[in-house]
C-alpha cells in the first residue's frame, strides 16, 4: 500500500503550510498622541459645522446635537461626530450632557458671516492662536520669517507623534491657521499673516470675579483709604501775595496763628501714634 512520503522533521506533504509557520500579526495604526481634525470632511464643511453649532444653539442659549447639525449641514450624525474632537480640543465646542455648546469665538463668526464679511474666520484666531499647534508654529515664525510648509508639518507631526500616514490631517492644521488670518502662504513657503488679529488683553483677577460674586466697585481715585474709625481732612489753601496787600496786620497774625496751631496738633497726633 502506497504511503505519502514524509518532510524531514514528520511534517506530512498534505497538512497545511500554516501548522508548521508562525503567524505575523499585523500591524496596528499608531495614533497619534494630539487630536487631529478629520480628513473625512472637506474643510469647508468644517467651517459650515462650527457655524451651525451657533445657529443651531440658538447663539450658545441650548445645545446642539449631532442630528440637529447634521439636518442643517446636509449630512449624517455619524460624520458631523467626526468633527467635535478636535472642535472639543481645540475649545470651539464645549461637550455638554452628549452634545455641545459652541464658544464665543464660534458665535462671533457665524454672525460675522451672516453680515457677509469675508474675513468671518478670523474671529475663531484666539482659540486658534492658543491652541497646540498655533503656539508652535507662531512661535517658530517669530524666529523665523518664513518656513517650508513640509518643514513645518513635520514639525507638527513629530510633536503630535504621527506617523506619514496622518499628513493630510496635520497639514489641515495649517488650513485653521491660514483661515484664522494667523498664517499666509506663498506656494511652499508659510509666513505670518501681515495682518494677523490682534491678540485679546488678559484678564486680571481683579477683573474677573469668582462665580456667582458681584465685581467688585473700582477704586475712587479722589477718596485716600483710612483705617476703620479715622478722620481725613484734605484742605488746599492757597494765597497770593495780591491778596495778602489788601489784609489789616490783625488778620495777616490771626491767619498765621491759625496755620501754626493746626501744624502744631498734627504733630501732636503723629507723635502719639509713633509712641503706641
Amino acid at each position: 500500500m502506497f504511503q505519502e512520503p514524509h518532510m524531514p522533521g514528520g511534517a506530512a506533504t498534505g497538512a497545511p503550510a500554516s501548522s508548521s509557520e508562525p503567524t505575523t500579526p499585523s500591524r496596528k495604526k499608531a495614533r497619534p498622541k494630539k487630536t487631529l481634525p478629520t480628513d473625512r470632511i472637506a474643510f469647508p464643511k468644517q467651517l459650515d459645522i462650527l457655524r451651525a453649532h451657533a445657529v443651531v444653539s440658538g447663539e450658545g442659549e441650548r445645545v446642539a446635537t449631532n442630528i440637529a447639525v447634521g439636518d442643517f449641514v446636509k449630512m449624517s450624525h455619524g460624520t458631523v461626530s467626526l468633527a467635535n474632537p478636535f472642535f472639543a480640543d481645540v475649545g470651539f465646542l464645549t461637550k455638554s450632557n452628549g452634545s455641545y455648546l459652541p464658544s464665543r469665538e464660534v458665535i462671533e463668526f457665524s454672525r460675522a458671516y451672516q453680515w457677509g464679511d469675508e474675513e468671518a474666520a478670523h474671529k475663531l484666531a484666539p482659540r486658534l492662536r492658543h491652541s497646540w499647534f498655533g503656539q508652535s508654529i507662531l512661535k517658530r515664525l517669530s524666529f523665523r520669517s518664513t518656513m517650508d510648509e513640509d518643514e513645518m508639518l513635520r514639525q507638527l507631526a513629530q510633536e503630535a507623534s504621527a506617523g506619514p500616514e496622518y499628513r493630510s490631517q496635520v497639514a489641515l492644521l495649517l488650513a485653521f491657521l491660514e483661515a484664522g488670518g494667523l498664517i499666509e502662504r506663498d506656494g511652499s513657503r508659510v509666513c505670518l499673516a501681515a495682518r494677523s488679529p490682534a491678540p485679546e488683553q488678559p484678564t486680571t483677577a481683579e477683573q474677573t470675579p469668582p462665580p456667582g460674586q458681584d465685581p467688585p466697585n473700582p477704586p475712587n481715585p479722589f477718596v485716600t483709604p483710612q483705617p476703620e474709625g479715622g478722620v481725613n481732612f484734605q484742605v488746599g489753601i492757597q494765597v497770593d501775595m495780591q491778596e495778602l496787600r489788601g489784609w489789616e496786620a490783625d488778620r495777616i497774625a490771626a491767619f498765621f496763628s491759625g496755620m501754626a496751631q493746626v501744624l502744631a496738633a498734627k504733630g501732636g497726633l503723629e507723635q502719639d501714634t509713633d509712641e503706641r
